[in-house]
């Protein structure tokens, strides 16, 4: 078990997720609080068949407390240092968390911007930046939107 290593939990707007960490998998899932472990496979039978355990912070419940009180879903993100998602998300105010918090984001940091959001005016997004946004999330998550398709959605 874990030849490939742990799955990473963390939080993407809102929700505890770790990748398959086999290389070239691409697989997401959710999981639930103190999952211990997680097999690649969907209920439809695709996947990798990974199996391995889930790696979770030590403070995974006060992190989702502290999240959970941001108005916006799309503000409540969490990796732990050297994630992928550390160099992709950024704080409430725009900096790249990763290179704020080279050593992770604390609870103690995600409390200390909870008090800056309602502060902070929101970005205007024009319909194409919102739309390439979204594209730019489904490839990092391997797939492209593809009108054709019977899902919308194809693997790349």
């Amino acid at each position: 078990m874990d030849e490939h290593g742990p799955w990473i939990a963390h939080i993407n707007h809102g929700r505890w997720v770790a990748e398959c960490p086999r290389p070239r998998c691409g697989w997401a899932y959710l999981l639930k609080p103190d999952q211990g472990g997680q097999i690649c496979q969907t209920e439809q039978g695709d996947g990798c068949r990974y199996a391995g355990t889930v790696r979770w912070p030590g403070d995974a419940a006060a992190i989702s407390t502290e999240l959970a009180l941001r108005p916006v879903e799309a503000d409540r993100n969490w990796a732990p240092a050297g994630h992928p998602q550390t160099f992709r998300s950024r704080t409430p105010d725009g900096r790249v968390v990763a290179e704020v918090f080279p050593r992770g984001e604390t609870v103690a940091d995600l409390r200390r911007e909870n008090g800056t959001i309602e502060a902070l005016p929101p970005e205007p997004t024009t319909r194409d930046e919102t739309i390439e946004r979204a594209n730019a999330a489904l490839a990092d998550l391997g797939f492209v939107y593809d009108p054709a398709e019977p899902g919308h959605l194809r693997r790349l």
